[in-house]
């Protein structure tokens, strides 16, 4: 019977819902399944339903069509399988709000608050839904699994860069989680070059930042004076320089990563870089602009995404519930 053999791991994110069917002993991925339900889109259409059905039963009524999906497409009867899940599904926006974890926590033997809800009638998968953690400052809602599920491959001590929209600091003390912090530098960066008056001199620029000139120049001006008065800079080298709107762009990027990474402190502990391979390349850049001594690990995206259905597994292996 699959459900004794199987889980499946649903990492829900704020802007993505993804979907593993993991073998449980070989923790072989067998079939994944990718949708734009992120929980900020899914909580805005259950805020639209009038009346509004309760926000449990509408999340797991999205989560139910996901599953339908996987297992049209594995071919398989997903029927009674545990799905654990992860990520902004345990915030108030989420399916169920679950405390957050306070500080520290081991990665190899991590003990995180978490709900059960059984199967029902209507929703034949029992799901386990894993809160995030809390420090007396700062918060996180997804990364500590990433981590837990890369206990075996990052350093008994570390210091991590996660880079993102909301990127996160950790710090790993002989195995052990003691100390994070939140720098919103994605967001910022989306908000100054499409809300604000710096818009008008990167509105031509492409998506993506690559480090170049503009970019290191960017990040040495973080490094002294004030972020507010080198925001302008972009105005001004538009306006006064007639600088493109790619290369005001790459000195915007610079300034907020290099801002970010101004008050590193590792402590002598090895720095190890996380997830997506353009931000990966923008930050070893910012890096060896800043310090080019500092020795520099990293860890793909394609590997974070394996290890977050890993320690779906281990952490459902710790539970005391018979799957």
């Amino acid at each position: 019977m699959i459900a004794a053999t199987h889980m499946i791991s649903c990492d829900w994110g704020t802007s993505n819902f993804r979907l593993y069917l993991v073998e449980k002993a070989s923790l072989c991925i067998r079939e994944t399944l990718e949708r734009p339900w992120g929980i900020a889109t899914t909580y805005a259409m259950w805020k639209e339903e009038k009346p509004a059905p309760d926000q449990t039963d509408y999340f797991r009524a999205v989560l139910a069509k996901g599953i339908a999906a996987l297992a049209q497409k594995s071919g398989l009867d997903l029927d009674g399988i545990i799905v654990v899940a992860s990520g902004m599904v345990s915030s108030s926006i989420g399916m169920l709000e679950i405390p957050y974890t306070e500080l520290p926590l081991a990665i190899h033997t991590p003990k995180l608050d978490h709900i059960f809800l059984e199967a029902s009638n209507s929703f034949s998968n029992p799901v386990c839904i894993v809160g995030g953690l809390k420090t007396e400052t700062d918060v996180m809602r997804g990364e500590e699994i990433q981590l837990l599920g890369l206990a075996d491959v990052l350093p008994k001590n570390a210091y991590c860069i996660l880079p993102g929209t909301h990127s996160k600091h950790i710090t790993i003390e002989n195995g052990t989680v003691n100390q994070f912090k939140t720098y919103m530098t994605g967001e910022v960066f989306g908000l100054m070059k499409n809300q604000s008056v710096l818009k008008s001199s990167m509105c031509n620029a492409s998506p993506s930042v690559v480090p170049n000139t503009n970019f290191s120049k960017g990040v040495e001006k973080a490094l002294t004076g004030n972020l507010l008065h080198h925001f302008f800079r972009v105005r001004t080298l538009d306006l006064l320089q007639n600088q493109g709107h790619e290369e005001n762009q790459a000195y915007l990027s610079g300034l907020l990563i290099g801002t970010e990474l101004r008050s590193l402190h590792t402590n002598g502990q090895p720095l190890v870089l996380m997830g997506d391979s353009k931000l990966l390349e923008l930050y070893k850049s910012a890096l060896d602009t800043i310090d080019s001594t500092l020795m520099v690990q990293t860890v793909t995206a394609k590997v974070m995404d394996k290890a977050v259905p890993k320690a779906h597994a281990a952490l459902i292996h710790q539970t005391n519930k018979k799957i």
